[in-house]
């Protein structure tokens, strides 16, 4: 009876420590920031807009935090950045505007970061960007809008295996620019009034260029002529630039460029590098030659070109013109007779 007795004071004693809470229990809540320069190291939302006249907005400070911008706008000025992070996990970014920082989201180092539905409204000049991974793995960078300045997304520095994907950019320097980075997938994104739309620059390896829109530019796809290895080019749509719609400069090596639509550009591809194999796009209406390959580059077949100023259309691959569309099939309806009587 005594030790029946004394479990139930112990009981009784331990339930005294544990707070009585109705419900589940949740997550505890993110933290406001209200202050510029805030160091956050736990989930942090904006609550409303908050401007910034110098240096940074967020700085996160510890892994797997989640930035939540509540569709407000941080805003600055060139001589800070938006948000930023070096050398942390799992840092999320999301959903608001940032405006006029030198960089707009910045993350150096890490992997395994998400930055998606924001709006970077970025700063004048040559040297700001939108979105900057430095040397950050296996990230993604989904469905944001890119405005004025210079760059738009960078991978820069060995960001490896990245993402980025459904996103717009416009009136930017560079939409997209890779420079010495590896296994990217730049993928589904539309590309506007940029002076170049995707570049891959030096040492950048394997990285795989699909299915963007760009439009009215100088240079849709530009391949830098150092070192650039085994990268794809396939299924873009390229047009109303004033240069080149695809430009692969001199240097570069086994690139896949195909089924891409390259039409009402000054030249539809341009190809100064050898080591280079074109099958299956689409030249037309261009104002010089639909594809003007160098000696050596291989024709995987199946290029067509039609309508160019250039009445040679291609030069070093072979293009026929595109099959006509096939006539609109008008299926007859069935009329069912009616007998009366």
């Amino acid at each position: 009876m005594r030790r029946v007795l004394a479990r139930a004071a112990v009981a009784a004693a331990v339930a005294t420590l544990i707070p009585v809470v109705a419900g589940t229990v949740g997550p505890a809540a993110a933290a406001v920031v209200t202050t510029c320069g805030e160091v956050v190291t736990e989930d942090a939302t904006l609550a409303a807009d908050l401007h910034c006249p110098s240096g940074n907005g967020i700085v996160v400070g510890a892994d797997d935090v989640v930035v939540d911008l509540m569709g407000h706008t941080l805003s600055g000025t060139p001589t800070g950045n938006g948000v930023s992070a070096t050398d942390r996990g799992g840092v999320v970014v999301r959903d608001g505007t940032v405006s006029g920082f030198a960089v707009g989201v910045e993350l150096q180092g890490g992997a395994g970061a998400r930055i998606e539905a924001v709006r970077v409204e970025i700063a004048a000049g040559d040297e700001t960007s939108g979105i900057i991974l430095g040397g950050t793995d296996d990230s993604a960078v989904l469905g944001n809008v890119l405005v004025g300045g210079g760059f738009g997304v960078s991978l820069l520095f060995s960001a490896d295996r990245n993402r980025v994907s459904g996103n717009v950019a416009e009136d930017v320097e560079q939409g997209v620019f890779v420079v010495t980075s590896s296994d990217n997938d730049v993928s589904g994104n539309q590309l506007v009034r940029n002076a170049a739309g995707v570049v891959l620059g030096q040492q950048s390896n394997r990285n795989v260029v699909e299915g963007n829109q760009l439009r009215d530019g100088l240079t849709g796809i530009y391949v830098d002529p150092d070192a650039n290895l085994d990268n794809t080019v396939r299924d873009n749509v390229a047009v109303d630039h004033d240069s080149a719609g695809i430009f692969l400069d001199e240097g570069t090596s086994r690139t896949l460029v195909s089924i891409n639509t390259t039409d009402r550009n000054d030249v539809g591809i341009v190809v100064r590098a050898p080591l280079t194999t074109l099958t299956a796009n689409a030249a037309n209406l261009n104002n010089g030659l639909g594809i003007d390959a160098i000696a050596g580059v291989t024709d995987g077949g199946g290029n067509t070109a039609v309508g160019n100023g250039d009445v040679r259309q291609c030069v070093g691959v072979i293009c026929n013109a595109p099959p006509p569309s096939p006539p609109d099939v008008v299926v007859p309806v069935r009329v069912t007779p009616r007998f009366t009587g």
